[in-house]
């Protein structure tokens, strides 16, 4: 997964790591529920989920709400922004000219690892690519990176985004990545973790880029 986001920004970054999922029969259990779940569907108003294992049908959903009342705020007056993140995480900022890599790790989780990438004078070409291709770049990268789960729109405090989620070969979790602009930035927020954990931490996930402001 961040394979692609390094070749997409045309930047190397450094630092951070990868969760390991040690539990291997829990991570075995999970396989197999994924595999008893692949021929069922279910259809809701306004939206059909798919778990079959042909290719992710793209889709568009609204984001639940997160609470972030609570949360810490941080601010950065270079790029003109600030954002919120959950109290038990730490941010660790670093900056270029034109890229931000916002990492935030967890004071009671030794392994989370979350990342926001801000670009403020992004390329047409990145700011311009649709769904379909997004979806087509990651399925392409399968036989390295990892089985393709889910690929479709989300929108966040009224931003449209592309969200992202993957079977990621090299550690056993799950990596899951959203991707989209808002006003002059487009930003990329990443995290991977043990395939248990994917629904609470994609909530913290979509929950950071919510309070996002300009």
């Amino acid at each position: 997964m961040f394979v692609i986001l390094l070749i997409v920004l045309g930047i190397g970054v450094t630092g951070g790591g990868y969760v390991i999922y040690k539990d291997k029969q829990q991570q075995k259990k999970f396989q197999a529920d994924l595999r008893n779940s692949q021929s069922n569907t279910e259809t809701t108003q306004g939206q059909t989920i798919t778990t079959q294992p042909t290719a992710p049908t793209p889709q568009k959903a609204e984001s639940p709400k997160t609470v972030t009342t609570t949360w810490k705020t941080y601010k950065n007056q270079e790029f003109g922004f600030e954002i919120k993140y959950p109290s038990d995480l730490r941010v660790d900022p670093k900056v270029s000219t034109d890229l931000m890599l916002l990492g935030m790790k967890s004071n009671l989780v030794k392994d989370f690892v979350f990342s926001l990438i801000i670009n403020r004078h992004p390329s047409s070409e990145l700011t311009s690519e649709t769904l379909k291709q997004t979806c087509d770049k990651y399925r392409q990268a399968e036989e390295n990176e990892g089985k393709l789960l889910e690929c479709k729109n989300v929108t966040i405090n009224g931003v449209e985004y592309i969200r992202v989620v993957q079977e990621l070969k090299l550690s056993g979790g799950r990596g899951v990545t959203i991707s989209g602009q808002s006003r002059s930035m487009f930003l990329i927020a990443a995290i991977i973790i043990p395939p248990a954990q994917i629904g609470e931490f994609s909530n913290i996930l979509e929950g950071v880029l919510s309070t996002i402001k300009f």
